[in-house]
């Protein structure tokens, strides 16, 4: 069923964004088996978010290392969502210093958080998955490093597929992108219960060549 254009949902005014909103937790109802919070409940128990330096780097660049980071958890309890209390998932995953940890995800249900983390300069970023139950992690993705043609080989930007499956974008390949100067970024899909990894894109564009 189309949703209609923006001549039919605002017609009315207001109450074209209250079916708006209806439709967002039908399909909510659809995908993860309960709609939308009752009026009078929280929307939502808490949210993650990285706490970390950042630096200035080219939009495409998937290859610097910026330690100092992790994924933090703000528990929410009250009709404000101002965060009660702040947890930090993911310090206890890279015992012998500090971190380079990126791009959480949370799944569907809201039972587990995808992300990438990178603990050395010698070493790309590798996918990491943390259920919220237990606060156990497993690594996911391994062997990422320095290319033999030069530039590093790096797991990032993963999402939860509707399948039991963590898309992520990834340099592994080792091919260099348009301009010669960074690697191109592929997209894969990592099967959680079989770990078969797939990979869907690939477009050569220039001969391969050294990237410092």
């Amino acid at each position: 069923v189309h949703k209609g254009m923006n001549f039919d949902f605002f017609a009315g005014g207001a109450l074209g964004l209250e079916a708006v909103e209806r439709w967002i937790c039908a399909e909510r109802q659809a995908r993860v088996g309960h709609g939308c919070a009752a009026p009078g409940d929280l929307p939502m128990s808490g949210f993650v978010f990285v706490r970390g330096p950042i630096e200035a780097r080219h939009a495409f660049d998937l290859q610097g290392f910026t330690p100092g980071s992790d994924v933090i958890l703000a528990h929410v309890d009250g009709p404000s969502l101002v965060p009660a209390s702040m947890e930090n998932l993911t310090e206890a995953f890279h015992p012998d210093g500090p971190a380079d940890v990126r791009d959480p995800a949370v799944s569907r249900d809201g039972s587990r958080v995808v992300f990438a983390m990178r603990t050395s300069a010698e070493q790309g970023h590798h996918l990491w998955l943390l259920d919220l139950s237990t606060r156990a992690a497993r690594q996911l993705t391994f062997d990422n490093g320095p290319l033999p043609g030069g530039g590093m080989a790096t797991d990032r930007d993963p999402t939860f597929g509707h399948d039991g499956t963590v898309w992520f974008s990834s340099t592994r390949a080792g091919h260099v992108a348009d301009q010669g100067r960074l690697l191109d970024a592929e997209l894969y899909s990592l099967d959680l219960v079989t770990g078969e990894l797939r990979r869907f894109t690939y477009t050569p564009h220039v001969e391969r060549k050294p990237v410092f």
